[in-house]
């Protein structure tokens, strides 16, 4: 079963990590586009999806859905491509690094 694990960045957004154990490799991150969530690497509209194929070969994967997920209140906040990179990537390697 996947873990949720919420998260503050620096600037105060909540952001989510949905972490899958599957193997020893990685951790792997996997980050989805703009006006999407992280449910992007997880559709059943293709016979193998990404999170499948990294987890069929042993990968910890962890998919982020950042500020401007459509999964997190945060994205009813305008916000700009500079913070997404500025805190929330960082926030989230931190927080992947400190859990593994």
């Amino acid at each position: 079963a996947p873990e949720l694990h919420y998260f503050n960045t620096a600037d105060q957004v909540t952001l989510r990590l949905t972490r899958y154990r599957a193997g020893a490799k990685g951790p792997v991150m996997l980050v989805h586009g703009l006006g999407v969530s992280s449910e992007i690497f997880s559709t059943d509209l293709i016979d193998v999806n990404m999170l499948e194929f990294l987890c069929r070969h042993g990968y910890d994967v962890w998919l982020l859905d950042f500020r401007v997920s459509i999964l997190l209140p945060a994205c009813d906040v305008q916000s700009t491509g500079d913070q997404v990179a500025r805190y929330d990537y960082p926030a989230a390697v931190e927080r992947i690094r400190e859990v593994t």
